[in-house]
């Protein structure tokens, strides 16, 4: 049986293990409901804490543990906006706020943060690399200052920058991102 689990509010992030039905989940509202995709029905809904955590599930949708809470420090979040999962149970988490990707193992033990990113929001793991989708200033004290974004940042899976794509400025043009 095929099920997602589909939040309630804001600022939810999935990701599925691309070898294994388990479920990270970055959640920062009141409930999560897990739906069947084939039939469209509800099968639950499970009432959480409305803070910045990670919770991981096992493939019948049980909470296996959950890990993280509100912070700037190793392991603590500011919207983690985005998740992914690599063939070796790494977990890297878009700290959007914080301005980071923290990548942890399978058991939610914190391993390392990569710098250098402006409000990270999505990424996506191909071929060895990570790219990294940055949101750029949206403050009118900083919003057209350079180097910031919007952009797309390449690295490597131990965080070093390999090459960023897009101007140093937002703008209409073909190399700017909006």
């Amino acid at each position: 049986r095929r099920a997602l689990l589909i939040h309630d509010a804001r600022y939810n992030a999935w990701s599925f293990h691309p070898r294994r039905p388990e479920l990270i989940a970055a959640v920062q509202s009141q409930s999560i409901a897990r739906w069947d995709l084939d039939t469209g029905a509800e099968l639950s809904r499970l009432e959480v804490e409305a803070q910045p955590e990670l919770l991981k599930y096992s493939p019948d949708g049980k909470l296996l543990f959950s890990w993280g809470e509100p912070g700037t420090g190793p392991g603590e979040f500011n919207i983690p906006h985005n998740i992914v999962c690599d063939d070796d149970d790494w977990v890297y988490v878009a700290d959007r706020e914080n301005h980071r990707v923290q990548v942890f193992d399978g058991k939610g033990r914190f391993e390392a943060q990569w710098h250098g990113l402006h409000r990270p929001c999505a990424m996506c793991l191909a071929q060895g690399k990570c790219f990294v989708a940055e949101i750029g200033p949206e403050l009118g004290i900083n919003r057209d200052f350079p180097n910031l974004g919007p952009r797309v940042s390449v690295l490597d899976l131990k965080g070093n920058i390999l090459a960023r794509l897009g101007d140093v400025r937002r703008g209409p043009r073909p190399t700017q991102f909006m």
